[in-house]
């Protein structure tokens, strides 16, 4: 059971380095991240969402799926 704040967001934008796929720009890549129940009047659509469950770990080592 988790008691803290939990925040929401339908839609987030990603910028990060992707040094083993160069097709960016020397490999920055960039993304929408959507999680809305109506995309362009067609239907719900629901990427990859990760949640920080260990603030206190260095980078990414806190999130899951």
């Amino acid at each position: 059971q988790y008691d803290g704040k939990i925040c929401i967001f339908n839609s987030a934008f990603a910028v990060f380095y992707a040094p083993s796929d160069v097709s960016g720009t020397h490999g920055m890549q960039w993304e929408f991240i959507r999680s809305t129940p109506l995309w362009r009047n067609e239907g719900p659509r629901f990427d990859c969402a990760f949640v920080n469950a260990n603030p206190e770990t260095a980078l990414v080592n806190g999130l899951e799926v």
